[in-house]
């Protein structure tokens, strides 16, 4: 029998597509078992304990909820098998496994939901159920983890039974369940709980820093309604303010060599959960003033939500007593976010917020069960114990016996990267600065950041606050980007209370910081130095609990693998991974941004002095800090690599970890720089917060100890007596591994992969500085060998790119043998101007050249027109024009305005001098090895007077 070739072909495709798909889910669940094999009998139930929010006590209690109250949007977090829940770990291994198969292989939502969520009989089980109690279903996730569900207060309790109640704290009311909720039993071998209950809510992780203006005349910011008024920092009399400007970012954690070589996040799209909207005209300001380029911002309402709701939820001052004020939070993401990032698309996905269930928590479980982007930007939080059992669930998973599946589980095996802040509040992660005479509930991390598949962003502040001007120019040399930093400053950790030595020292006290924190308590304008405020970090320990006590606690999520070799021996998940600048101006620093209702008065924030020609600029621009603009920065940084290796890169921390533990990626922030660095490691600081220790007893929480008789506020502290947590070298639990030095950690991302021989080039000092136009200065460059590389390393004059005009660059050898030096030395002209790589991103003129480029242009298709043959001369002609329009467009490009009058970054100082102040330029230099099979760069700083 002959078989026609069509129908082998057929087969043969059929057998790849057969291996394709065996493969790909090689080791995963290939059909889910139902686990509802009981009827549904109401009689039996079962209590979901650990499910009471700990602010739900008697003391607050305002009585029961009317039946009638909606309660909307609540979330069933389904369980799975312990099966399932091992061959997902064992999946999520491999795509983050450079030599397996399922390396980047990443899932859809679909995928997902079919080899590790609930089955599909277990579903419609479990939704006729609900629908028999009354809710309405309003979806079931394709990731078959969730169920979502409406309904009200007299539902809730008739099927969960428990009541709804009001509660009052600190003048603020709330809706929670008054006990744990309780379920038939036939339904708890695949349910979990309901996620949320109540609306206590999330803490947006930022602390404003108020309003500032520039004075026109010296260049100085200067803090015009400060949220902070001791004597010290920006607010203080006769104090300077620096304001953080996108390219003072991009300077300070070097991420301009990114730019100069096009890499911007251009294809890529952040996704920021929220639960307001914003008014987009503050974004666009802001990019305006800092020279940054038209942005691509979309706005994403999930089902049911839209531009009326929720509407923005304003945090200003004449704000209604409705408004949960998450305007701030929102407006700074999509600026940050895209401030590092500002070619990439920033989609701010936004759902209302109901009595049960976090806006931003409904908006990224539809990113994630939508795919909707491959960077999620999450920068709320909620303490382990405020979450409960089933909200620790929703996020992560059960941390124990693996049977449910958390939401940031699958986005990772989706190749989605979440990042999310530890929150402002230090070691004391259930606790915030509402808390006057200090932390009440002991040490606590932050359960929507701790899950071991998420990435957890932690905060520094800069140790400039002695020696600013050795960081700072006294002005802005650029009125078009207005940045004013000249490279890195060194961090410390980020605290804001009375533990900081810093602080400490600048109000003139000093010595015992338990005294010092006492005394500053009774001091009406100093006692805020004991609210605790300060990037967070710490140990999971707390998935488990009755809900209420923290001495209930137990679980914890298991230390992850690719924290063992770095991390404290504790057994258990560390945050955070790595910290970056939140300073919020209670020192000097802190980072700007636009928000038109939060200016005196309210108009449309700008530099540019007031039309009555007062020498102030008004409207004002805001301050901010707080880790929540350290996670979006990160967002950002996550785009810039996605760009650059084509790839989204899922949960980064398992490659991140592995660049930290080679020695050449590592420097003390308080040292000498190398260019190949990729961690600032933080060694000075503590975030160690003030608390009351008679209170903390009272809650059933330890770690809070008067050392010195008749005391009320004493430190946090471990078991062992020791700080929780001071920096120190390597990871620590204050800061993590340090913070970033971006255009290495992308450039190095990839280095030595596979277990390839390869190498990284390294210059130290990582910056160089030419006093005298017409001058020189060098810098050491090592070539560092990478899994055996022996080949020598090329360079020559042209390995240097973003030299400023008329600048040249010059090697004493090359080739370079592994191990070996090269001096770089760079040498000005005498009439020097301003490098490309100063200019805004997307700046230019239309100047005399480019309208003569133009013309050229004009010309020549006209010449074509009549000279060439008739098939031939349109579409040459065209081409021809398009190419040399599009140069004249590069040319003019789109970017801020030079003219709006300055201010934004910097301050101190004053006008007048002759010193001509000129930015830091980013010099980047490759090199290729002999053979020409592998070439990297590295890039120092310049700073040309």
């Amino acid at each position: 029998m002959r078989i026609k070739p069509i129908l082998l072909f057929s087969c043969l495709l059929a057998a790849l597509s057969f291996v394709f798909i065996s493969q790909r889910s090689a080791g995963q669940s290939t059909g889910t078992p139902s686990l509802i094999t009981q009827p549904i009998d109401e009689s039996k139930l079962v209590v979901l304990t650990g499910n009471t929010h700990p602010l739900a006590r008697a003391k607050y209690d305002q009585g029961p909820a009317p039946s009638s109250l909606a309660m909307d949007r609540m979330m069933l977090v389904l369980k799975t098998t312990s099966t399932q829940g091992a061959a997902l770990q064992a999946l999520l291994a491999r795509q983050q496994d450079r030599s397996s198969a399922n390396y980047h292989k990443w899932l859809t939502p679909q995928e997902f939901g079919a080899q590790f969520g609930v089955s599909d009989a277990d579903i419609q089980k479990i939704t006729s159920w609900l629908q028999l109690q009354g809710f309405q279903i309003e979806s079931v996730a394709n990731g078959h983890n969730v169920i979502q569900f409406s309904g009200n207060a007299g539902q809730v309790q008739t099927a969960f039974h428990t009541t709804i109640h009001k509660y009052a704290v600190n003048g603020k009311e709330n809706w929670a369940n008054s006990s744990d909720p309780s379920i038939p039993a036939a339904l708890t071998p695949a349910v979990a709980g309901v996620a949320s209950l109540n609306n206590f809510p999330k803490k947006a992780a930022h602390r404003l820093a108020g309003g500032f203006s520039r004075d026109m005349a010296s260049g100085k910011l200067k803090a015009v309604k400060p949220e902070f008024t001791f004597l010290a920092g920006c607010a203080g009399t006769g104090t300077e303010c620096y304001g953080l400007a996108p390219y003072d970012f991009a300077t300070i954690y070097n991420v301009l060599p990114l730019w100069n070589a096009g890499m911007t996040g251009a294809g890529q799209t952040i996704a920021i959960v929220s639960d307001s909207d914003v008014n987009p005209a503050d974004l666009t300001n802001f990019r305006s003033l800092f020279g940054l380029p038209t942005v691509d911002f979309q706005r994403t309402y999930t089902p049911g939500f839209n531009s009326s709701n929720p509407g923005i939820q304003s945090c200003s001052p004449t704000a209604p007593a409705t408004s949960n004020g998450d305007e701030c939070e929102a407006a700074l993401d999509v600026q940050w976010s895209g401030a590092v990032a500002p070619g990439a698309t920033i989609n701010l996905v936004i759902s209302g917020s109901t009595t049960t269930t976090f806006g931003g928590d409904t908006s990224a479980q539809w990113i994630i069960d939508h795919n909707l982007a491959k960077i999620i930007g999450y920068s709320y939080g909620e303490c382990e114990l405020g979450l409960g059992t089933a909200g620790n669930a929703f996020y992560g998973g059960s941390p124990t016996v693996k049977d449910s599946v958390g939401e940031w589980a699958q986005a990772a095996a989706e190749g989605i990267t979440v990042i999310v802040s530890t929150g402002d509040s230090g070691s004391t992660g259930c606790d915030s600065d509402q808390e006057t005479t200090g932390a009440e509930f002991g040490l606590a991390v932050n359960g929507v950041a701790s899950t071991p598949f998420n990435v957890a962003v932690g905060g520094t502040d800069f140790n400039d606050a002695t020696n600013p001007t050795t960081y700072w120019n006294s002005s802005n040399p650029s009125t078009t980007t207005e940045a004013s930093v000249k490279g890195y400053i060194p961090e410390v950790t980020y605290n804001d209370t009375c533990t900081n030595s810093i602080i400490e020292t600048i109000i003139g006290l000093g010595g015992d910081i338990e005294t010092d924190c006492n005394t500053v308590l009774t001091n009406s304008q100093l006692s805020f130095l004991v609210e605790p405020a300060g990037g967070s970090g710490g140990v999971s320990t707390c998935t488990s609990s009755d809900g209420e006590h923290p001495n209930t606690c137990t679980g914890g999520y298991a230390k992850p693998s690719w924290q063992t070799a770095l991390t404290v021996n504790d057994g258990k998940r560390d945050l955070p991974d790595f910290a970056i600048f939140a300073g919020d101006g209670t020192l000097q620093n802190f980072y700007l941004y636009c928000q038109q209702d939060l200016n005196v008065p309210d108009q449309p924030c700008s530099l540019a002095s007031s039309a009555s020609g007062a020498t102030e600029a008004f409207p004002l621009i805001q301050g901010v800090g707080g880790t929540s603009v350290s996670t979006e920065v990160f967002a950002g940084m996550v785009a810039l690599l996605n760009q650059s290796t084509g790839s989204a890169q899922g949960l980064v921390n398992t490659n991140l970890y592995a660049l930290a533990g080679q020695s050449w990626a590592n420097c003390q922030s308080s040292g000498a720089q190398t260019s190949a660095c990729i961690f600032n490691q933080v060694s000075s600081g503590t975030i160690a917060m003030p608390c009351d220790a008679a209170q903390t007893t009272a809650n059933g929480a330890t770690g809070c100890t008067i050392v010195n008789n008749g005391d009320i506020i004493a430190q946090t502290t471990q078991s062992n007596g020791a700080l929780a947590y001071n920096a120190g070298a390597g990871y620590n639990l204050a800061t993590g591994l340090g913070s970033l030095n971006v255009s290495s950690l992308v450039n190095q991302w990839n280095v030595g992969s596979g277990g390839a021989a390869d190498f990284v080039l390294s210059a130290q000092p990582a910056a160089i500085a030419v006093s005298t136009a017409g001058g020189s200065g060098n810098t050491v460059l090592s070539v560092l060998a990478v899994n055996g590389f022996s080949d020598t390393v090329n360079f020559s004059s042209a390995s240097c790119t973003g030299l400023p005009a008329g600048a040249t660059c010059s090697f004493s050898a090359s080739p370079v043998s592994p191990g070996s030096t090269t001096t770089l030395m760079i040498t000005t002209s005498a009439t020097a101007t301003a490098p490309r790589s100063v200019r805004p991103l997307g700046s230019g003129r239309w100047t005399i050249g480019t309208i003569g480029t133009l013309a050229c242009a004009l010309a020549l298709a006209a010449i074509l027109l009549i000279t060439r043959g008739k098939n031939r001369r349109w579409s040459t002609a065209a081409a021809c024009a398009v190419f040399l329009m599009s140069v004249g467009i590069a040319a003019c490009g789109g970017g801020g305005s030079s003219s709006s009058g300055g201010g934004g970054g910097g301050g101190g100082g004053g006008g007048g001098g002759t010193t001509i102040v000129v930015e830091p330029v980013a010099v980047t230099i490759t090199g290729t090895s002999t053979t020409g099979k592998v070439s990297h760069t590295t890039s120092v700083m310049l700073t040309a007077e």
